[in-house]
């Protein structure tokens, strides 16, 4: 089970070893804001074997624009989201809708879905958002896939880039 789960978010990562343009920005307020010297950046609902690579890219993203990334003490919170959304494929087809990531899916089946990344940047983990903005990649995922953290993390970090530039 644990090898599928790799699968299917593996083909999350994988799928967008295509470079940058195969990961949309999908929502952008703009270009991050400066002002700020420092920003902590939280982990919210990220799998387990993606937080990783999505929260250094972000912070890779984010130390270009001449803000260090901390761990306490910030001037800012931002905070990294994965939202999963559902996409049916077409009836008749052997197909499992997952709303979340999930361990596995079944053995002669494959799912498809858009995988979005959230970001958003407050002052405290309380005050309103300053700036927000979301990547996102549609994914169909089959039964053997396997995850390639290694391509895929480029384009994650061009994507935030691009993001982060308030580039749509």
């Amino acid at each position: 089970m644990r090898v599928i789960l790799f699968s299917l978010l593996g083909i999350l990562l994988t799928s967008c070893t295509t470079g940058f343009n195969g990961i949309s920005v999908a929502e952008s307020g703009g270009s991050f804001p400066g002002g700020f010297k420092t920003v902590e950046i939280q982990n919210e609902e990220l799998p387990f074997f993606l937080g990783p690579i999505v929260v250094s890219n972000l912070a890779v993203a984010i130390a270009e624009l001449g803000i260090e990334p901390v761990s306490a003490d910030a001037e800012g919170i931002v905070t990294v989201r994965y939202v999963q959304i559902p996409i049916p494929l077409a009836p008749g087809t052997n197909s499992e809708t997952n709303t979340e990531p999930v361990e596995g899916i079944g053995h002669s089946s494959e799912t498809r879905f858009v995988a979005r990344l959230e970001v958003e940047l407050r002052q405290t983990e309380t005050a309103p958002i300053i700036w927000q903005g979301s990547v996102e990649r549609i994914h169909t995922v089959w039964p053997g896939s396997y995850m390639h953290t290694g391509p895929a993390s480029p384009a994650i970090l061009e994507a935030f880039r691009a993001l982060l530039r308030g580039e749509r």
